[in-house]
């Protein structure tokens, strides 16, 4: 059915547009065939005892500077493949870090097959000499690249690096993969770049100054718990050239362009052994922002980074009280800073700050339809102004001996401010709805980590981990409506203006602190104990108070109507347990068991309203497989505890929007559910092909859900404890093939299925959600040619409950970007993206196609750059975009930046 369905909308796709699809496919074609010219070079190495010799690098230089040097690494048999070009002189280097090198000179003529035989080392420095020689090294969980062997000449930023290194896969925003899994970390020359974020560095970071890039697997935050510690991070390391060393480096850029249009985006750098300075800088009107609020407020950087705890608590502010950058204007102004000192042998402190100011103007037209007996239908038109500060500021001080002991202390303060103002029409067939809303948002957060690690001997190692965090927050609503909302439940007062003016106040403060203990205890090569014991201790204020202002200033509380809160939480929660981890050849297994404490109180307006303790049980299981350096297999298992917010436990109502109130429920508990997660990754050198395959399960035993009492388009939220099934299966395959030297193709496929039961009107409806979605990518990126990425996807998304229809969805994305390095000194740079998106139930169906071009001019002698760069080339006005909930389905028109054209300077340090 669905293979149908793709098929049905591909064709529908592809008829009004046949001229431009047969040139794209002529293009392909007459890409691919530029192969014909490549012969295949192959055979085996081995050692003097004719065994096979796995994991050597076999680099072809070619004599001719304008053809591409090729590589290939040999398989667990020996085996090596090159494709070169006929009748063209290579120089061929062997390469392998426990044998000497060999060197040969060859030029073939058609396809040939030749072994050769490597020889022990005899010195012990020969090893860093090879190494620096050798495009691919694998050991162990470090793979490092040797980025000259991948350029081809038209890289500006580490992304344009990384998009071409075998197993590497970069998205438009910066975040990073190797070998299917996510980048967790950057860093330079070893030490962390910022906040750690990869997206910054990715971004900004000069393609040139770049000498290796290190992909660190399964890398701790505490480097002697290597091998204790089961982390599954990924870090990546960029390595400097020796001349961006000691020496100032970066890169400056500003724009200008019609309509008042600008782009300032300054960056420098400095690295040294001892010291390291790095400064940043973006403003513009154009909507590119470097660093983004949810970036910011997500970085946790601290206690959770250096231990997965067993109970995590929500106290920071939510990223979701600010909109994104998505508006039809923008300006961003962003500045950041950042030092690295060695005030000692093994004493280094870190600095850093980020400030940014962001305004955005933004217009979104819905269409709802509530699912419901009424069958009610909404028309709704929103527009925000929204003005946005937000500062990060943190400081490291880490003692680290690299052999018994590593103590570092982390203070990191967040300060966020923004007023958004809103202007909603929401019409139905009953009712016409007009409303303004100002927002004021505040908060603050200071936090303290602590970290003390102590190898006592081999068998032995301590860590202890501290974390105090003081977070506030202060939301003010203004509203003002046409008329009367909620007026069975809301006291609201008509007036002479006919206006209705709401007012909310919310604050919430809090402080959480926690302290664990962890023992790595060796019982021999092949078993370990790991004991653990903690405590979590979390108080939370939070208030709201809400009332109506009248035409002559005077106030209406509504507290007697049941609204307002004066809520005082407390959370105890003390654990603890153990792990034993265990090996049996290349198996690891790892079984873990904790018991949960949890004592809770809440007080509203200084009378209790709940005081309850519980003790749970919460076992683990992790198994790890691996096959070889570059295969691997692993299955995780946890039931988890976890508490909501506070908030959730007020239990008298708020009103958060014009058609929604809420409520909380002090009877609150704990929710439980069960995380099943299985990977399998293996990257094969030889035949250059990827495999990533990512299975999980999540099912609740019990869970905070809302329930919903709808009456035309407005409801009530309460939260309840239950354990009504509730389900969610996901997979993950990607597989990559790396054909001849120059072109990979690469196929993804993703897998969401979610059954729940929720309650409506007192009713259990049983939904069920269902998302699929493929892509096929081409990459060709040769030397001297255009580097061209074309891609495919389609996505099917299903929604539907037990009494009615199913909703569907479906969409389109074709894409295709283009890099062109020509007459020595120009780079042209071009993406396109179609959209073509169809509701199947109605047979509506929308388009909508985004392109950017720009055009740059440096001479390699040159500090100078000039470019002009178009973006939104179609002048494309809005995109779409649907959702679904519980008991609405949302059709979305977001509108979009206009065509922008801008001319760039650009200045090299």
């Amino acid at each position: 059915m669905l293979l149908k369905a793709a098929y049905k909308n591909i064709t529908n796709f592809i008829k009004p547009k046949k001229t431009y699809f047969f040139f794209g496919l002529f293009y392909i074609l007459f890409v691919v065939s530029l192969q014909a010219q490549e012969v295949q070079f192959s055979g085996i190495i081995q050692d003097s005892m004719q065994n096979p010799i796995a994991h050597a690098n076999v680099i072809a230089t070619p004599q001719d500077s304008i053809l591409q040097t090729t590589f290939s690494i040999t398989n667990q048999q020996g085996k090596y493949k090159l494709d070169l070009i006929a009748n063209k002189n290579y120089t061929l280097k062997i390469t392998h870090l426990a044998f000497g090198k060999q060197i040969d000179t060859v030029i073939i003529t058609k396809s040939e097959t030749k072994n050769y035989t490597l020889f022990e080392r005899t010195e012990s420095l020969e090893e860093v000499v090879i190494e620096q020689e050798m495009a691919v090294v694998v050991k162990e969980d470090t793979i490092r690249y040797k980025v000259d062997q991948f350029k081809t000449g038209d890289e500006r930023k580490l992304r344009d690096i990384l998009k071409k290194l075998p197993g590497v896969e970069v998205d438009r925003e910066g975040n990073v993969k190797v070998n299917g899994k996510e980048v967790k970390k950057l860093m330079i020359e070893g030490q962390e770049f910022f906040t750690g974020d990869p997206k910054l560095g990715v971004n900004n970071i000069p393609a040139d100054a770049i000498k290796e890039i290190e992909a660190l697997d399964n890398n701790p935050e505490i480097t002697m718990l290597k091998g204790l510690d089961d982390s599954q991070r990924m870090v990546l390391n960029i390595k400097l050239k020796e001349g961006k060393k000691n020496f100032m480096f970066g890169e400056s850029e500003v724009g200008g362009g019609i309509k008042e249009r600008y782009y300032v985006n300054p960056n420098i750098f400095y690295y040294s052994p001892n010291r390291s300075i790095n400064v940043l800088a973006d403003l513009n009107n154009t909507g590119e922002s470097a660093f983004s609020y949810s970036d910011l407020i997500d970085f946790e950087g601290g206690f959770y980074s250096l231990r997965g705890t067993q109970n995590k608590f929500a106290t920071q502010p939510s990223a979701s009280l600010f909109s994104g950058n998505n508006g039809f204007s923008n300006k961003n102004k962003l500045g950041a800073a950042s030092w690295s000192e060695r005030l000692a042998k093994y004493l280094r402190l870190d600095a850093y700050v980020i400030v940014k100011d962001v305004f955005t103007e933004s217009k979104t037209i819905q269409e709802i339809n509530y699912i419901s007996q009424e069958q009610e239908d909404e028309y709704r038109e929103n527009e925000e102004k929204n003005d946005q500060f937000f500062s990060l500021g943190k400081v490291k001080l880490r003692y680290d001996n690299l052999k018994d002991w590593d103590l570092q202390t982390n203070f990191l303060v967040k300060y966020a401010d923004a007023v958004a103002r809103e202007q909603t029409v929401s019409i139905t067939n009953n009712e016409n709805i007009f409303f303004n809303d100002v927002n004021d948002i505040n908060s603050f957060s200071l936090s303290n980590v602590n970290s003390i690690n102590k190898k006592f001997s081999y068998k032995h190692t301590l860590s202890i981990n501290t974390n105090f965090e003081y977070n506030e927050k202060k939301n003010n609503y203004d509203w003002l409506f046409n008329q009367p909302i909620f007026n069975e439940i809301i006291p609201i007062e008509e007036t002479e203006s006919g206006d209705i003016n709401l007012l909310k106040d919310n604050s919430s403060y809090s402080q959480l602190f926690q302290v664990d203990a962890k023992h790595y205890w060796i019982l021999n090569n092949t078993n370990h104990l790991y004991p653990t014991a903690g405590i979590n201790y979390l108080k939370k204020d939070f208030n709201t108070f809400e009332y109506q202002k009248l035409d002559n200033e005077n106030l209406i509380n509504f507290q007697d109507a049941g609204f307002n809160n004066q809520l005082d939480f407390k959370l105890i929660d003390a654990f603890g347990g153990f792990q034993y981890k265990t090996m049996f050849g290349k198996w690891i297994t790892r079984l873990g068991a904790f018991t949960h404490l949890y004592s809770w109180q809440a007080k509203q307006f200084n009378t209790e309203i709940v005081n309850h303790q519980k003790m749970i049980f919460l076992p683990e299981v992790m198994v790890k497989w691996d096959i070889n350096k570059v295969e691997s297999f692993r299955l995780d298992y946890r039931l988890n505890s976890t508490f909501a917010d506070a908030e959730k436990f007020a239990n008298r109502f708020q009103l958060t929007n014009f058609n929604s109130i809420y409520q909380g429920n002090e009877n609150l508990e704990n929710e439980l559910y069960h995380d099943v997660d299985i990977s399998y990754r293996n990257y094969n050198f030889y035949s250059k092909i990827n495999y990533n395959i990512n299975l999980s399960y999540l099912g609740r035993e019990q869970s905070i859900r809302e329930t919903t009492q709808l009456d035309g388009i407005s409801y009530i939220n309460t939260s309840i404890l239950n354990s009504l099934p509730e389900n969610s299966y996901s997979g993950y395959v990607s597989i990559s093939k790396r054909f001849k030297s120059d072109l990979t193709l690469s196929v993804n496929g993703n897998v969401y299925l979610n059954d729940y039961a929720r309650l409506v009107n007192e009713e259990r409806l049983d939904y069920k959600s269902k998302s699929y979605s493929y892509s096929a990518k081409g990459k060709y990126y040769k030397k001297n040619f255009p580097t061209i990425e074309i891609a495919f996807q389609q996505s099917f998304n299903v929604f539907s409950s037990e009494d009615q229809e199913a909703t569907r969805f479906t969409q389109l994305n074709p894409s295709a970007t283009i890099k062109y390095r020509f007459f020595k000194d120009f780079l042209l740079e071009s993406d396109y993206k179609y959209t073509y998106y169809i509701n199947q139930n109605t047979n509506e169906s929308s388009e909508f196609q985004i392109g950017n071009a720009s055009l740059r001019y440096k001479q390699e002698s040159s500090a100078w750059g000039f470019g002009v760069e178009v973006s939104n080339i179609f002048d494309v006005n809005f995109k779409r975009n649907n959702s679904t909930s519980n008991f609405l389905i949302s059709d979305q028109r977001t509108l979009l930046q206009p065509r922008i054209l801008l001319l760039k300077v650009t200045y090299q340090l």
